[in-house]
Protein backbone atom coordinates (compact mmCIF):
# COMPACT_ATOMS: atom_id res chain seq x y z
CA UNK A 1 0.00 0.00 0.00
CA UNK A 2 1.19 3.50 -0.86
CA UNK A 3 0.75 6.63 1.33
CA UNK A 4 -1.86 7.78 -1.19
CA UNK A 5 -4.04 4.79 -0.25
CA UNK A 6 -3.97 5.68 3.43
CA UNK A 7 -4.60 9.35 2.70
CA UNK A 8 -7.67 8.57 0.61
CA UNK A 9 -8.98 6.21 3.28
CA UNK A 10 -8.60 8.82 6.02
CA UNK A 11 -10.39 11.40 3.89
CA UNK A 12 -13.05 8.94 2.79
CA UNK A 13 -13.75 7.43 6.20
CA UNK A 14 -13.55 10.55 8.36
CA UNK A 15 -12.88 13.93 6.72
CA UNK A 16 -15.83 13.73 4.32
CA UNK A 17 -18.20 13.79 7.27
CA UNK A 18 -16.89 17.14 8.53
CA UNK A 19 -16.43 19.13 5.33
CA UNK A 20 -13.67 17.22 3.53
CA UNK A 21 -10.70 19.33 4.71
CA UNK A 22 -7.71 18.36 6.87
CA UNK A 23 -4.79 20.55 7.92
CA UNK A 24 -1.58 19.08 6.52
CA UNK A 25 -0.04 19.04 9.99
CA UNK A 26 -2.97 17.03 11.35
CA UNK A 27 -2.81 14.65 8.38
CA UNK A 28 0.88 14.08 9.06
CA UNK A 29 0.12 13.41 12.73
CA UNK A 30 -2.65 10.94 11.92
CA UNK A 31 -0.59 8.99 9.43
CA UNK A 32 2.40 8.87 11.75
CA UNK A 33 0.41 6.42 13.86
CA UNK A 34 0.32 4.22 10.75
CA UNK A 35 4.12 4.52 10.48
CA UNK A 36 4.07 6.75 7.42
CA UNK A 37 6.79 9.39 7.44
CA UNK A 38 6.12 13.11 7.09
CA UNK A 39 7.93 13.52 3.78
CA UNK A 40 5.98 10.64 2.26
CA UNK A 41 2.70 12.31 3.31
CA UNK A 42 3.73 15.68 1.89
CA UNK A 43 4.95 14.20 -1.40
CA UNK A 44 1.84 12.06 -1.83
CA UNK A 45 -0.51 14.95 -1.03
CA UNK A 46 1.32 17.13 -3.55
CA UNK A 47 0.97 14.47 -6.27
CA UNK A 48 -2.70 14.02 -5.41
CA UNK A 49 -3.15 17.76 -5.87
CA UNK A 50 -1.58 17.57 -9.34
CA UNK A 51 -3.88 14.65 -10.16
CA UNK A 52 -6.99 16.63 -9.16
CA UNK A 53 -7.74 14.56 -6.06
CA UNK A 54 -6.88 17.17 -3.44
CA UNK A 55 -7.10 20.97 -3.51
CA UNK A 56 -4.85 23.17 -1.38
CA UNK A 57 -6.85 25.39 0.96
CA UNK A 58 -6.16 27.51 4.04
CA UNK A 59 -8.67 27.69 6.87
CA UNK A 60 -8.08 30.00 9.84
CA UNK A 61 -4.48 30.37 8.69
CA UNK A 62 -3.80 26.63 8.63
CA UNK A 63 -2.56 25.05 5.39
CA UNK A 64 -4.38 21.92 4.36
CA UNK A 65 -6.12 20.01 1.62
CA UNK A 66 -9.75 19.43 0.74
CA UNK A 67 -11.26 16.81 -1.52
CA UNK A 68 -11.93 17.78 -5.12
CA UNK A 69 -15.17 16.93 -6.88
CA UNK A 70 -13.34 14.15 -8.75
CA UNK A 71 -12.09 12.61 -5.52
CA UNK A 72 -15.56 12.82 -3.96
CA UNK A 73 -17.05 10.93 -6.91
CA UNK A 74 -14.32 8.28 -6.73
CA UNK A 75 -14.94 7.80 -3.01
CA UNK A 76 -18.70 7.58 -3.55
CA UNK A 77 -18.17 4.89 -6.17
CA UNK A 78 -15.83 3.10 -3.80
CA UNK A 79 -18.42 3.16 -1.02
CA UNK A 80 -20.84 1.08 -3.05
CA UNK A 81 -18.21 -1.50 -3.78
CA UNK A 82 -16.35 -1.60 -0.46
CA UNK A 83 -19.24 -1.44 2.00
CA UNK A 84 -21.92 -3.39 0.15
CA UNK A 85 -23.49 -6.18 2.15
CA UNK A 86 -23.48 -9.82 1.14
CA UNK A 87 -25.38 -10.20 -2.09
CA UNK A 88 -26.01 -12.91 -4.64
CA UNK A 89 -28.85 -11.44 -6.63
CA UNK A 90 -26.86 -11.05 -9.85
CA UNK A 91 -26.05 -14.75 -10.12
CA UNK A 92 -26.93 -14.98 -13.81
CA UNK A 93 -26.77 -11.34 -14.91
CA UNK A 94 -23.67 -9.81 -16.48
CA UNK A 95 -22.57 -6.51 -17.95
CA UNK A 96 -20.57 -6.77 -21.18
CA UNK A 97 -18.32 -4.01 -22.50
CA UNK A 98 -17.30 -3.72 -26.15
CA UNK A 99 -15.13 -0.87 -27.37
CA UNK A 100 -13.61 0.50 -30.54
CA UNK A 101 -10.83 3.09 -30.48
CA UNK A 102 -9.27 4.57 -33.66
CA UNK A 103 -5.63 3.67 -34.27
CA UNK A 104 -4.73 7.35 -34.00
CA UNK A 105 -5.95 7.30 -30.40
CA UNK A 106 -4.35 4.05 -29.30
CA UNK A 107 -3.45 5.55 -25.90
CA UNK A 108 -7.16 5.74 -25.13
CA UNK A 109 -7.48 2.07 -26.09
CA UNK A 110 -5.00 1.24 -23.35
CA UNK A 111 -6.89 3.50 -20.93
CA UNK A 112 -10.20 1.75 -21.61
CA UNK A 113 -8.64 -1.64 -20.97
CA UNK A 114 -6.85 -0.55 -17.81
CA UNK A 115 -9.92 1.20 -16.39
CA UNK A 116 -12.15 -1.81 -17.04
CA UNK A 117 -9.58 -4.11 -15.46
CA UNK A 118 -9.31 -1.80 -12.44
CA UNK A 119 -13.08 -1.99 -11.99
CA UNK A 120 -12.86 -5.77 -11.92
CA UNK A 121 -13.84 -6.70 -15.46
CA UNK A 122 -12.46 -9.92 -16.91
CA UNK A 123 -11.55 -10.35 -20.56
CA UNK A 124 -13.99 -12.60 -22.37
CA UNK A 125 -14.25 -14.08 -25.86
CA UNK A 126 -13.95 -12.01 -29.03
CA UNK A 127 -12.26 -9.04 -27.31
CA UNK A 128 -15.20 -8.55 -24.96
CA UNK A 129 -14.94 -7.62 -21.29
CA UNK A 130 -17.52 -8.76 -18.78
CA UNK A 131 -18.36 -8.52 -15.10
CA UNK A 132 -21.26 -9.08 -12.70
CA UNK A 133 -24.10 -6.65 -13.43
CA UNK A 134 -23.86 -5.29 -9.89
CA UNK A 135 -21.03 -2.98 -11.00
CA UNK A 136 -23.00 -1.38 -13.83
CA UNK A 137 -23.40 1.98 -12.07
CA UNK A 138 -19.69 2.11 -11.17
CA UNK A 139 -18.81 1.38 -14.79
CA UNK A 140 -21.06 4.07 -16.23
CA UNK A 141 -19.80 6.73 -13.83
CA UNK A 142 -16.14 5.84 -14.42
CA UNK A 143 -16.47 5.95 -18.21
CA UNK A 144 -18.27 9.30 -18.15
CA UNK A 145 -15.85 10.79 -15.60
CA UNK A 146 -12.81 9.83 -17.68
CA UNK A 147 -14.36 10.76 -21.03
CA UNK A 148 -14.00 7.20 -22.33
CA UNK A 149 -17.73 6.58 -22.74
CA UNK A 150 -17.58 7.61 -26.41
CA UNK A 151 -15.59 4.46 -27.19
CA UNK A 152 -17.57 1.89 -25.21
CA UNK A 153 -20.86 0.08 -25.73
CA UNK A 154 -22.35 -1.60 -22.67
CA UNK A 155 -24.74 -4.57 -22.70
CA UNK A 156 -26.48 -6.33 -19.86
CA UNK A 157 -27.99 -9.79 -19.90
CA UNK A 158 -27.82 -13.47 -18.96
CA UNK A 159 -25.40 -16.07 -20.20
CA UNK A 160 -27.30 -18.67 -22.21
CA UNK A 161 -24.48 -20.67 -23.85
CA UNK A 162 -22.60 -22.31 -25.23
CA UNK A 163 -20.27 -23.98 -22.76
CA UNK A 164 -19.93 -23.76 -19.02
CA UNK A 165 -19.96 -20.24 -17.58
CA UNK A 166 -17.54 -21.39 -14.88
CA UNK A 167 -14.96 -22.12 -17.57
CA UNK A 168 -15.31 -18.57 -18.93
CA UNK A 169 -14.97 -17.11 -15.44
CA UNK A 170 -11.86 -19.17 -14.70
CA UNK A 171 -10.29 -17.90 -17.92
CA UNK A 172 -11.21 -14.26 -17.22
CA UNK A 173 -10.25 -14.03 -13.54
CA UNK A 174 -7.35 -15.50 -11.58
CA UNK A 175 -9.61 -17.20 -9.05
CA UNK A 176 -6.72 -18.90 -7.31
CA UNK A 177 -5.00 -15.57 -6.66
CA UNK A 178 -8.24 -13.92 -5.49
CA UNK A 179 -8.93 -16.82 -3.13
CA UNK A 180 -5.37 -16.51 -1.78
CA UNK A 181 -5.84 -12.78 -1.15
CA UNK A 182 -9.11 -13.38 0.68
CA UNK A 183 -7.44 -15.98 2.87
CA UNK A 184 -4.54 -13.64 3.64
CA UNK A 185 -7.05 -11.00 4.71
CA UNK A 186 -8.82 -13.50 6.99
CA UNK A 187 -5.52 -14.68 8.47
CA UNK A 188 -4.53 -11.09 9.23
CA UNK A 189 -7.77 -9.70 10.65
CA UNK A 190 -9.42 -12.64 12.41
CA UNK A 191 -6.79 -12.18 15.19
CA UNK A 192 -7.66 -8.47 15.30
CA UNK A 193 -11.30 -9.30 15.91
CA UNK A 194 -10.34 -11.80 18.62
CA UNK A 195 -8.09 -9.19 20.22
CA UNK A 196 -10.95 -6.71 20.51
CA UNK A 197 -13.34 -9.38 21.73
CA UNK A 198 -11.11 -10.16 24.70
CA UNK A 199 -10.00 -6.68 25.73
CA UNK A 200 -10.86 -2.98 25.41
CA UNK A 201 -8.24 -0.75 23.77
CA UNK A 202 -7.79 3.00 23.42
CA UNK A 203 -9.09 5.18 20.60
CA UNK A 204 -5.68 5.41 18.90
CA UNK A 205 -5.47 1.63 18.60
CA UNK A 206 -8.99 1.59 17.18
CA UNK A 207 -7.98 4.21 14.59
CA UNK A 208 -4.90 2.24 13.50
CA UNK A 209 -6.79 -1.07 13.30
CA UNK A 210 -9.72 0.57 11.51
CA UNK A 211 -7.62 2.23 8.80
CA UNK A 212 -5.47 -0.86 8.25
CA UNK A 213 -8.61 -3.00 7.96
CA UNK A 214 -10.10 -0.60 5.41
CA UNK A 215 -6.89 -0.21 3.42
CA UNK A 216 -6.21 -3.94 3.25
CA UNK A 217 -9.80 -4.75 2.32
CA UNK A 218 -10.32 -2.05 -0.32
CA UNK A 219 -8.56 -3.78 -3.26
CA UNK A 220 -10.41 -7.06 -2.78
CA UNK A 221 -13.88 -6.00 -4.01
CA UNK A 222 -12.15 -4.84 -7.21
CA UNK A 223 -10.19 -8.05 -7.71
CA UNK A 224 -13.47 -9.87 -7.12
CA UNK A 225 -16.22 -7.64 -8.52
CA UNK A 226 -18.93 -9.73 -6.87
CA UNK A 227 -18.58 -13.10 -8.55
CA UNK A 228 -21.54 -15.27 -7.64
CA UNK A 229 -21.20 -18.48 -5.66
CA UNK A 230 -22.59 -20.21 -8.75
CA UNK A 231 -19.34 -19.57 -10.63
CA UNK A 232 -16.76 -19.94 -7.84
CA UNK A 233 -15.52 -22.91 -5.86
CA UNK A 234 -17.37 -24.34 -2.86
CA UNK A 235 -14.44 -23.27 -0.65
CA UNK A 236 -14.62 -19.64 -1.82
CA UNK A 237 -13.73 -17.46 1.23
CA UNK A 238 -15.15 -14.21 -0.13
CA UNK A 239 -18.33 -14.23 1.93
CA UNK A 240 -16.51 -14.94 5.21
CA UNK A 241 -13.98 -12.21 4.43
CA UNK A 242 -16.67 -9.63 3.67
CA UNK A 243 -18.57 -10.47 6.85
CA UNK A 244 -15.37 -10.06 8.88
CA UNK A 245 -14.68 -6.69 7.25
CA UNK A 246 -18.17 -5.41 8.00
CA UNK A 247 -18.02 -6.61 11.61
CA UNK A 248 -14.70 -4.82 12.18
CA UNK A 249 -16.03 -1.73 10.41
CA UNK A 250 -18.96 -1.54 12.86
CA UNK A 251 -16.85 -2.45 15.90
CA UNK A 252 -13.97 -0.02 15.40
CA UNK A 253 -15.54 2.98 13.70
CA UNK A 254 -16.93 4.86 16.76
CA UNK A 255 -13.61 4.92 18.61
CA UNK A 256 -11.60 5.48 15.42
CA UNK A 257 -13.72 8.50 14.50
CA UNK A 258 -13.37 9.90 18.00
CA UNK A 259 -9.59 9.68 17.71
CA UNK A 260 -9.64 11.35 14.30
CA UNK A 261 -11.63 14.27 15.68
CA UNK A 262 -9.31 14.60 18.66
CA UNK A 263 -6.34 15.03 16.30
CA UNK A 264 -7.81 16.76 13.27
CA UNK A 265 -9.45 19.62 15.17
CA UNK A 266 -11.09 20.91 12.00
CA UNK A 267 -12.06 24.58 12.31
CA UNK A 268 -15.47 25.80 11.19
CA UNK A 269 -15.53 26.67 7.49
Amino acid sequence: MQPKDFILDVYGAFARNIGGWIAIGDLISLLSYLEIEEQAVRSSASRMKRNDLLAAERIDGAAGYSLTKTAQEILQDGDRRIFRDIEDDFASSWIVALFSVPESERQDRYLVRSRLARLGFGQGPASSWFAPASIQTDTERMLRRTGLDAYVTLWRGDYIGFGNIRDLVEQAWDLEEIQKRYQEYLDTFEPVEKKWASETFDDRTAFVDYVRNLTEWRPLPYLDPGLSSSVTSDAWPGTDARRLFLRLEALLRPQANRFFLSVAGVPSR
